[in-house]
């Protein structure tokens, strides 16, 4: 009995200090081992002053090795890894580019149509109608590269600069994870911009088991299927006028309905029954993404486990 009592108050202490601390407006103060943050954090902070310039596009670096961005006097190693597990070697991460001589040409063809910014569209033709400026960031002059080895240039000085404040916030040790604008620009140059059929496909496959589909059933909860209906349905509403033709996204409510539906058909694979123009209308607009909306794309889609809303959030 001593000791619970004991274990709650040095509970209620505890809180009472991280209240304090937090309407002080200071942080509580975090622990990290050095070994740990030399092994997932990556590096000490080695940088006095981060800055934004203007610098070329990511194709011209790769397509011309004796530009002065591909000087080893001019430019920084990314500290952060390719890979998530502290390498440059995770499961499906690209973890280098190629090099060859004989493949500039389609790499540079390939940059320009995924790295050039443009709106998502159903009506996108392929052509390329932007010529944006693109801007690096500096660590004490030196422009910083992404885990590949490419230029970090973004077309936008706002972006660039957005960027640059997260690299400026860093203190002691570099910390990714605070730094996630870094982060999704790295994944659209070295990652999205080389394969972006694999993110394509993996973010279609969401459709089939989209977490905003699944209702609950009415004569169950009431006040829970309310919620849903007010939360998701103006996000079905727009998907069907945008980008569906009209037609709606499949919905199971209740927990049979959606075993009923989602189960595996000869025809089919597993998954929600959506129409054909609801399954149509999302791979042409997923496909018609550049690497910066299909990065954004892939990461909203993970976080909510619905397509449906990524694509209302792009739309």
């Amino acid at each position: 009995m001593k000791m619970r009592l004991l274990a709650d108050r040095l509970a209620i202490k505890t809180s009472k200090q991280l209240l304090f601390q937090h309407i002080r407006n200071k942080p509580p103060p975090l622990f990290i081992p050095r070994h740990f943050s030399d092994t997932i954090g990556g590096r000490t902070r080695f940088y006095k002053n981060v800055g934004v310039r203007s610098v070329g596009a990511p194709w011209e670096v790769i397509g011309n090795n004796n530009s002065s961005e591909g000087n080893n006097n001019e430019t920084v190693d990314s500290p952060i890894s390719a890979g998530v597990d502290g390498t440059q070697s995770a499961s499906g991460v690209i973890n280098t580019l190629p090099n060859n001589n004989n493949k500039d040409d389609m790499i540079i063809q390939q940059q320009k149509k995924m790295l050039n910014p443009r709106k998502p569209s159903l009506d996108w033709d392929g052509t390329i109608t932007t010529n944006p400026n693109w801007y690096g960031i500096t660590l004490d002059g030196r422009i910083l590269k992404t885990p590949l080895g490419q230029s970090l240039s973004v077309p936008s000085e706002l972006l660039a600069w957005a960027i640059a404040a997260e690299w400026d916030m860093q203190e002691k040790y570099l910390q990714p994870s605070q730094m996630p604008l870094m982060t999704l620009a790295c994944t659209a140059l070295d990652q999205t911009a080389s394969a972006p059929d694999i993110i394509q496909e993996q973010a279609l496959k969401y459709l089939l088991t989209d977490t905003i589909c699944y209702w609950t059933d009415p004569m169950e909860d009431r006040g829970l299927h309310r919620r849903q209906q007010d939360a998701w349905d103006s996000i079905h509403n727009h998907c069907s006028a945008t980008m569906f033709s009209d037609a709606k996204a499949a919905v199971a409510m209740g927990v049979d309905e959606a075993l009923l539906m989602s189960r595996s058909r000869k025809t089919k694979q597993s998954g929600l029954p959506h129409p054909e123009s609801v399954l149509a209308g999302a791979k042409k607009l997923v496909e018609s993404l550049d690497a910066w909306h299909l990065t954004a794309l892939d990461s909203v889609t993970r976080g909510s486990k619905s397509l449906l809303v990524a694509l209302a959030s792009l739309t």
